[in-house]
């Protein structure tokens, strides 16, 4: 069996925002992925690159601050997370409260 996959743009409305259902369980949202050694931003743009490593949004070997923003109705809350990706190993790879 053969998958293959092609990556429309003109599926992709608006991608900067993300829907969320209400709900007291939260919602994962990816920021970066590691692919070949090497990691990247990650966004629905994403889905162009057979990797997923858009070559532009590749990350240095540096600590990064991200902030994620939800905005519903007039409220507005912010999530501040640190990325580190100062090791060459991956396994320390991860985004925690800052």
């Amino acid at each position: 069996m053969t998958f293959n996959a092609v990556y429309d743009p003109t599926l992709v409305p608006d991608t900067l925002r993300l829907d969320v259902p209400p709900s007291g369980v939260g919602q994962e949202v990816a920021v970066a992925i590691t692919r070949d050694g090497q990691a990247f931003m990650f966004g629905a743009e994403s889905y162009a690159y057979g990797t997923f490593g858009n070559p532009k949004w590749k990350l240095e070997r540096k600590q990064y601050d991200v902030d994620v923003v939800a905005s519903s109705s007039g409220l507005r809350a912010v999530g501040r997370f640190r990325l580190d990706n100062r090791d060459a190993d991956y396994a320390t790879f991860r985004i925690v409260p800052r």
